[in-house]
């Protein structure tokens, strides 16, 4: 299964597959959020468990999944030190 490719706005909480272009008035561009036009976006991450968005708390295994809280808490996953 292959990771989806997606960005999660850090400002209005929506993800989307690419950043658009905005340019202002006095021609400076910057990339943004489709939804709210922020600046603020990450790579999103995909639940290895249940493949949602990851869109609050996540947990990184060391053999580098990522849970979210519910399917970590869910599924008793050890974490292992």
């Amino acid at each position: 299964m292959s990771k989806r490719e997606d960005y999660l706005c850090l400002e209005c909480g929506e993800t989307f597959k690419s950043p658009i272009t905005v340019t202002e008035p006095h021609g400076e561009q910057y990339a943004a959020c489709p939804h709210c036009f922020a600046s603020y976006f990450v790579a999103a991450l995909e639940c290895d468990a249940c493949g949602e968005i990851i869109k609050d708390d996540y947990i990184r295994l060391w053999n580098g999944e990522d849970y979210c809280q519910n399917c970590f808490s869910y599924k008793n996953i050890e974490a292992g030190d």
